[in-house]
């Protein structure tokens, strides 16, 4: 809690935070920019990158149901983003920071911790999130993937095969978004982008 207010702190003395904010669009507005972009792929890239991550997350999870591949849907929710990069900077970090998160997890398993250790872990992991998710989402990412593996083993001995499908699956995931984001721009250039509104014609003077 401590820290949380702390990171607080720090967003308010931001100075790029403290200009003015644009003004808010209205629900009619929203709703009226939204219905108009159905008319065009472009509206609909989203919905499609996300929905074929998806599907391919949960074809994996069935064919291997004796392994943790839920968390590749679980990352292609959190990674995909509404514009898309060929090779998302979020989505690097994403990768490098569970290759790290698995590597602190594995001493974990190396030391087997007393219960009050794994506690005080989980407290400082919970305590510096707000913190690093603020400013480096590369150690972020890192210290969820240990904080997330803890939680979820309610204080059971974790396996290291845990470990290796998480490591795994964000891997997935990654390749994943990537694709998505290669395929639905591909696409976007052959369909070509939405036509633009015709321009007002231009009143020349007389001459004299």
């Amino acid at each position: 809690m401590f820290l949380g207010a702390f990171a607080r702190a720090l967003r308010r003395a931001d100075p790029r935070a403290s200009g003015a904010a644009p003004p808010a669009a209205t629900a009619a507005q929203k709703y009226a920019r939204w219905k108009r972009s159905l008319a065009h792929f472009s509206g609909w890239r989203y919905t499609l990158r996300l929905g074929l991550g998806l599907g391919v997350a949960e074809a994996l999870r069935q064919r291997w149901p004796s392994h943790h591949l839920y968390w590749i849907a679980l990352t292609v929710a959190l990674l995909t983003q509404r514009q898309i990069e060929a090779i998302p900077v979020k989505t690097t970090q994403r990768a490098l920071g569970a290759a790290l998160g698995v590597i602190a997890a594995s001493l974990f398993v190396a030391y087997s911790p007393p219960t009050w250790s794994l506690v005080l872990g989980v407290g400082l992991l919970a305590g510096v999130r707000p913190l690093l998710r603020a400013r480096n989402y590369l150690a972020y990412s890192a210290v969820m993937t240990p904080l997330i593996i803890l939680i979820l083993s309610g204080g059971r001995p974790l396996e290291s095969g845990v470990l290796v499908d998480r490591l795994i699956a964000t891997l997935v995931a990654a390749v994943l978004v990537i694709s998505a984001n290669l395929i639905a721009d591909k696409a976007l250039a052959k369909v070509g982008s939405p036509p633009a509104a015709p321009a007002a014609p231009h009143k020349t003077a007389r001459r004299s």
